[in-house]
């Protein structure tokens, strides 16, 4: 199961995701967590999906599959990293890929307040993490 935003561009997001799992041989159950509007250069904006509509839809079809792998991508704001934490926690033997993406478009507050909900919420979950050099940095 991928958490990740809806990007148009493809150049990340869940169709990032979707190609590169169906690449290794599976098959990606995306839950979306917001809007990014971009160009094929850089990120102007994002709409957050509201933290119960990213929970609901996961929460459903995990009811009936068995899943092999986490991927935690962009999450729009620090109310869905809680919500994906929440579900995540249920499922602690789930491996758990996590991306931290460039944020230096997002306002200092609310970049801070993501951050720091990822740091506390899915950080010690992950098993791998990767991301934009500048973010794992300053991380």
């Amino acid at each position: 199961m991928s958490f990740n935003a809806s990007d148009a561009s493809g150049a990340g997001g869940s169709a990032g995701d979707i190609a590169t799992i169906s690449a290794m041989g599976a098959h990606t159950l995306p839950v979306i967590t917001s809007i990014v509007l971009r160009d094929s250069a850089e990120v102007f904006d994002q709409h957050p999906i509201e933290a119960e509509h990213v929970a609901e839809p996961a929460r459903t079809i995990l009811e009936d599959v068995t899943l092999a792998a986490w991927k935690v991508g962009f999450l729009g704001n620090a109310d869905n990293v809680a919500a994906v934490a929440e579900i995540l926690s249920d499922y602690t033997d789930v491996p758990l890929v996590s991306y931290l993406p460039n944020l230096s478009w997002m306002d200092d507050d609310a970049q801070m307040a993501y951050l720091d909900a990822f740091r506390e919420l899915i950080l010690p979950a992950t098993m791998v993490l990767v991301g934009s050099h500048s973010t794992l940095t300053d991380f």
